[in-house]
């Protein structure tokens, strides 16, 4: 949960209309690589977010998905940690 709160709050900063870095312009990708970059890792947060709310969803709405989209990304990565956690104590004792 952590890993996917982390992700979109970066991303917030990225691509957020409101974020401090964009200060209240819709950022540009032709502009700034690092929103291209962010766009394409985030495809599948953006199909949720069409199904989901329509076009006409809010801000806040799209960085749910994208929040959403990394949790269950994540989800692996855990496991696979806990295994390999549950593995190594298993060895040791």
């Amino acid at each position: 949960m952590a890993f996917a709160v982390l992700v979109t709050g970066c991303g917030w900063l990225i691509a957020g209309r409101a974020s401090p870095v964009n200060h209240g312009v819709t950022p540009d990708v032709r502009g700034n690589p690092l929103l291209g970059l962010w766009v394409f890792a985030n495809f599948p947060a953006a199909i949720l977010f069409l199904n989901a709310f329509g076009k006409l969803g809010s801000e806040a709405q799209y960085f749910f998905c994208v929040f959403a989209h990394w949790f269950v990304l994540g989800l692996l990565p855990a496991w696979l940690l806990g295994q390999a956690r549950a593995a190594a104590r298993q060895l040791s004792g």
